[in-house]
């Protein structure tokens, strides 16, 4: 009997222990590793959460999107950049107003840099910048919240090795913000010209997975807001600017061109063609944007999308897709496939989900793509929930960690998956989890395990 009971106890701790040896810190700042000798910034996460729902002005509330969208967008800029801009975006640094990080964007190929916590973004393909562009560049990027989005993240990873999507509603008044950076040089997109600059540790090539610090140059910020008045469409106002060195302004924050706003995907005009009527198209962007006959795309049919965006999507579309689990298929619509666009640009108010899949329990992240990104990650690497979704089948269990022991089915679909990050999110963060490799390591060391209990069996048989 004891050696039966030696070899069972082998087994199970070592069963239970694979999955936990390749745990990580979810709330860490990044996971690449600092040259020595590094003397320069170093990124860290903004993760103290408020514990209550925090109260602040609402200037963008004096305006009606609607009908007035540059006094709108103004207003909502000027809010995002105070007191960020003066402390080179370190969110703790600013004494104006509270902005935090969403964690667990740190594991995969494409996860957070060390200096400025940039994750990279989809490349930029020949001619989509500009006419002279023959190159694929990178793009990394950095997103981050106000304090009311803040409480929303505190809530959702209160446990941070078990996220609850089911807390991921962002209260009215919630503002996320993203600064995305480009490698492209000066020489092939002109109006880059004087842009601002960050250090990132980006690949050293287009498909490679070395990394090494470079300069970067701001191409794009968007900015979410929810706004209770944009509650008959999706709830959220979105707003993307783009540089351009030829737009009037003494900073480049100030040299940022509204590319527009968007409260809705304009589902009416899917298959009558009809004007939008749910998007805002700056006219001084189309001409700054347009050089002989090459102009800037924009979204599908001109809906809104920034320069590093896909432009067989939206703003809103894209980020409606962030569910629990995540979809199956892509971010974007198959253009040529009426059904598909008119599944992609519908208006989705949450509690609604982009996609109801059979037979597991569908949560809404409100339309924020680094939960989408974020909470699957996090469970991936977690201790005890990967022992949660690797050993305990309870039917008991809560419908929230039932639909997260079945995430691991979606860990590697395409948003996730592809090597090269041209097809990836067309608006928003990507990461690769990874699960091939921590698969592997885990079935080693069961392998280890069974081994270990082996050989303790048979030494205590020989005494």
């Amino acid at each position: 009997m004891k050696p039966a009971l030696i070899l069972f106890a082998s087994m199970t701790l070592f069963c239970w222990c694979a999955p936990i040896g390749y745990g990580q810190d979810v709330m860490s700042s990044s996971l690449d590793p600092i040259p020595a000798g590094w003397t320069g910034k170093v990124f860290a996460l903004s993760n103290n959460y408020p514990a209550s729902l925090p109260v602040g002005a609402k200037p963008w509330t004096l305006f009606d999107f609607r009908t007035q969208p540059l006094q709108y967008i103004n207003a909502v800029k000027s809010y995002v950049l105070a007191g960020n801009t003066s402390k080179d975006w370190v969110l703790q640094n600013n004494t104006t107003r509270k902005w935090y990080h969403a964690p667990s964007m740190i594991w995969g190929e494409n996860g957070r840099e060390f200096i400025n916590g940039l994750t990279r973004e989809r490349n930029s393909q020949p001619r989509e910048l500009h006419p002279l562009q023959l190159t694929r560049w990178q793009n990394w990027a950095v997103g981050f919240y106000n304090n009311k989005g803040g409480y929303t993240l505190g809530k959702v990873y209160a446990d941070p090795n078990n996220p609850s999507a089911t807390q991921a509603v962002f209260p009215d008044g919630t503002v996320a913000a993203k600064l995305l950076f480009t490698n492209a040089s000066v020489a092939e997109v002109p109006y880059l010209a004087n842009s601002f600059t960050w250090q990132g540790n980006i690949h050293t090539t287009l498909s490679g997975t070395t990394r090494s610090p470079a300069t970067l140059r701001l191409l794009q910020m968007d900015i979410a807001v929810k706004d209770s008045r944009a509650g008959t469409t999706t709830d959220w106002v979105m707003i993307t600017f783009a540089y351009n060195d030829s737009a009037p302004g003494a900073t480049p924050w100030d040299r940022l061109v509204p590319v527009g706003l968007q409260w809705g995907n304009d589902p009416a005009s899917i298959n009558s063609g009809a004007p939008l009527t749910e998007t805002w198209i700056n006219p001084l962007f189309t001409t700054l944007f347009t050089v002989g006959d090459w102009k800037m795309h924009t979204g599908y049919k001109n809906r809104l999308n920034g320069p590093v965006d896909n432009p067989s999507s939206s703003c809103l579309s894209c980020h409606g897709t962030a569910q629990m689990p995540a979809i199956a298929g892509g971010m974007t619509p198959n253009t040529s496939n009426n059904a598909s666009l008119n599944k992609y640009f519908r208006n989705i108010n949450p509690p609604a989900v982009f996609e109801d899949l059979a037979g597991i329990t569908e949560t809404t992240l409100d339309y924020s793509l680094q939960l989408k990104v974020g909470i699957p990650l996090a469970i991936a690497h977690a201790p005890h929930l990967m022992a949660i979704t690797s050993h305990n089948t309870d039917s008991s269990q809560s419908s929230d960690i039932q639909s997260l022991r079945k995430i691991k089915v979606f860990l590697t679909t395409k948003d996730f998956e592809e090597a090269d990050s041209t097809t990836k999110s067309p608006h928003g963060i990507v990461a690769d989890p990874a699960p091939s490799e921590d698969k592997s390591y885990s079935k080693w060391l069961w392998v280890l395990g069974g081994i270990i209990g082996l050989l303790l069996y048979f030494f205590i048989r020989r005494k």
